[in-house]
């Protein structure tokens, strides 16, 4: 037998977190596209940056909320770091305008700060989704969700 029932499912499209890593590629594109400073383009599309790449995982991985929440945060802060060395560069690829644009070539403390706060957009999305379930079973007495 390939599959073991006593381990859940790691891999399995979902839907709903496909849809959502499109539209917020679309975001960011028209973000990238019109928007060449300011607040929008500095800190929202970073706020964004975070909730696609958890979007994007999400919708192959069935991995727990927190853990890849954390996960890449901690990618987002390392990509970050990465620009404080000059990354680009040194993996050669900083002729290309797109790899610049990808990793980034420009240290900045706001994005940090601006992954935090999709980090924890997040958090309270799945915290109040929880909340709601929770509440939804209470009140129809479904308590096997």
């Amino acid at each position: 037998m390939l599959v073991n029932k006593e381990f859940p499912r790691v891999l399995g499209v979902n839907w709903l977190f496909l849809l959502l890593t499109a539209a917020l590629f679309i975001i960011e594109v028209l973000i990238a596209r019109y928007s060449h400073s300011g607040f929008i383009r500095g800190f929202a599309g970073d706020v964004l940056v975070v909730l696609l790449l958890f979007c994007a995982v999400r919708s192959v991985l069935r991995i727990p909320v927190t853990p890849l929440a954390v996960l890449v945060l901690l990618f987002a802060y390392l990509i970050e770091l990465g620009q404080w060395f000059g990354l680009v560069d040194l993996l050669g690829l900083g002729q290309y305008r797109l790899a610049r644009i990808v990793i980034g070539s420009h240290f900045d403390w706001w994005d940090l700060v601006a992954y935090s706060t999709g980090f924890v957009i997040i958090c309270l999305v799945y915290h109040y989704h929880q909340r709601s379930m929770n509440h939804a079973a209470v009140e129809t007495g479904n308590y096997y969700q």
